[in-house]
């Protein structure tokens, strides 16, 4: 029972995988040709050399435009304040089971990772 969930998950993962990959390269292969036609339509207009100048001027643009978003720190938006409890923790885990206490405390110290 619980073996037929976990492989449909996996069979459902790989073929979003796989449909993701296909997907990849059909975007890659487009943006190849529109490359191309940009710069055969520029080199009529501009010449080979002005062509290229404006192309990889562009990509390059694009790809430090990327870099930035990606190394950039988002925002911090700091949530509502919460009471802490005993130790701390923001958590009543005093009637809770021990897997449930160890279960919060982890979650606990991702928060306190994730914060600083």
């Amino acid at each position: 029972m619980l073996t037929d969930q976990i492989k449909k998950a996996a069979a459902r993962a790989a073929l979003r995988t796989t449909m993701l990959g296909g997907g990849a390269v059909c975007v890659l292969v487009g943006v190849g040709f529109l490359t191309m036609a940009l710069w055969m339509h520029l080199a009529l207009l501009f010449g080979a050399i002005l062509a290229s100048l404006i192309i990889g001027a562009a990509y390059l643009g694009v790809g430090l435009i990327a870099i930035g978003i990606s190394v950039a720190k988002p925002a911090h938006h700091p949530g509502p304040a919460t009471e802490p409890t005993r130790d701390g923790a923001p958590f009543d885990t005093g009637n809770a089971p021990p897997l449930m206490q160890a279960f919060l405390y982890g979650m606990q110290a991702g928060m306190k990772a994730r914060k600083s």
